[in-house]
């Protein structure tokens, strides 16, 4: 007689297997809820990854769930705990944006929380991300440092990285995040998870996601967000031999580590050991640096707004709103322009290819205490040399996925980046797919934390 499910393995299967072993009835929505609530209870003191915990809310609604289950509901993410990054609103806690200024509570769900939750799944409590999510670290003075749970002295990311590392250290099998700059795609290659970006509308530079272990757990999720099956498709479908090219850099200065080159190399050699073609590739995007900041200062604005006291913000956040606040319309519409012709080469490039790989980071992840938030300039310019290759594919609005393409000999994941053409989603999710079953990331759990 089988026994009740092992709480670690039930914690870490993911999002499907979390699905089926409801509908099957090895353990109750309930349980599954408490499981996740002693795990954030237990580990969050160590890594920082929650603002907000929505205990007996989400018990009463594991509850209902599992009424609905005995009923023979078959939504898909029926029972399923989940994060919401905490620039999300959900009804009953307050949306702090990374700042300590907001204290009312949302009146209502955000669009896609809604749009969760009529799928079944539960929201569980709210994540971390740095200030408005400017920094592609997650620490704020309102919340602190989130940590890493592969490794406790080092970030995991961001702006998602509260999200990153409630899903890597399985305190909830997937959480929402978002990507204006590779927001989602560094928090993944930080902490070993699948991190897709979706295909944006230039001139937007922040697209919301959701990030998971697994390409079928990431696939699900988006095809419910999305309201159609095409991903969840091309999980199931190998690609057929795809030309790929190979390239260090993307028009910002770029030294990559010599960890995360190796892996890389390796990734290409498997590339090329499932059938594809891989060779070198030189891209030059043209001088995409200064416009994408010009309407990224514009985006900060927009982000800014529901603050209640931006006299409280961080110096470098309000530094950097007095310079957004004097630039003139004229600058932002040459950068929509430079976006535009940017954005036309960028999908020049997969008339002969048809994925083009990257490091997703130049360096592995780095250690929490340099940031501590040393200015707008600074802090901007580091990020620039740890993280040069993600913000382009934002600019352009083209989709993008980073995979965990294995560890450094600390330890410390290695993330690689497949960046795609206009509506390559489904390539970019079968390729993954693909890697996934050769590299086998989701078996690696984090040791930092113990079970």
């Amino acid at each position: 007689m089988n026994g009740p499910p092992d709480p670690v393995d039930t914690a870490f299967a993911g999002v499907l297997t979390q699905r089926r072993m409801l509908a099957d009835g090895a353990l109750s929505a309930t349980e599954l809820v408490s499981l996740c609530l002693e795990r954030i209870a237990r580990l969050n003191p160590r890594l920082n990854a929650f603002t907000a915990v929505r205990g007996d809310d989400a018990l009463a609604e594991a509850a209902t769930a599992q009424r609905a289950i005995d009923g023979g509901d078959q939504r898909p993410l029926l029972g399923i705990p989940f994060a919401v990054k905490d620039d999300l609103d959900v009804a009953g806690l307050p949306t702090s944006h990374g700042t300590g200024m907001n204290g009312h509570a949302a009146s209502s769900d955000s669009d896609m929380i809604r749009v969760l939750r009529a799928a079944g799944a539960i929201p569980i409590g709210k994540t971390t991300l740095p200030e408005l999510g400017t920094h592609a670290f997650t620490a704020s003075v309102a919340w602190g440092p989130t940590r890493n749970p592969w490794d406790l002295s080092r970030t995991p990311g961001g702006s998602s990285g509260g999200s990153a590392a409630a899903v890597a250290g399985g305190l909830v099998s997937f959480a929402t995040g978002g990507d204006g700059g590779g927001s989602i795609r560094i928090p993944a290659a930080c902490c070993n998870l699948f991190g897709l970006k979706l295909g944006g509308h230039a001139p937007d530079l922040t697209v919301h996601g959701v990030l998971a272990r697994t390409v079928e757990d990431t696939a699900a999720l988006y095809d419910v967000i999305r309201g159609d099956q095409r991903l969840a498709s091309a999980v199931a479908q190998p690609p057929a031999r795809l030309r790929i090219g190979v390239t260090s850099r993307l028009g910002l200065p770029a030294h990559v580590a010599a960890d995360v080159r190796s892996r890389v190399d390796e990734l290409a050699e498997t590339l090329t050991a499932l059938g594809h073609d891989v060779s070198p590739v030189t891209v030059r995007p043209g001088n995409w640096g200064v416009p994408f900041s010009i309407l990224g200062l514009r985006l900060l604005e927009s982000q800014a707004d529901p603050v209640e006291q931006r006299s409280g913000l961080e110096p470098s956040t309000q530094a950097a709103l007095r310079v957004a606040g004097v630039v003139p319309d004229s600058l932002v519409g040459w950068a929509r322009r430079e976006q535009r012709r940017i954005t036309g080469r960028a999908a020049r490039l997969f008339e002969t290819l048809d994925v083009v790989v990257t490091p997703t980071m130049a360096v592995p992840p780095p250690a929490v205490e340099p940031w501590s938030g040393k200015g707008l300039v600074r802090d901007g310019l580091q990020m620039s040399r740890y993280y040069p290759f993600t913000s382009l594919w934002n600019f352009v609005a083209l989709p993008a996925a980073s995979v965990p393409i294995g560890l450094t000999p600390a330890g410390l994941p290695v993330g690689g980046q497949l960046l795609g053409g206009p509506g390559s989603e489904a390539t970019l999710v079968g390729l993954s797919r693909q890697l996934e079953s050769v590299l086998g990331w989701p078996e690696l759990r984090p040791s930092s934390l113990g079970s």
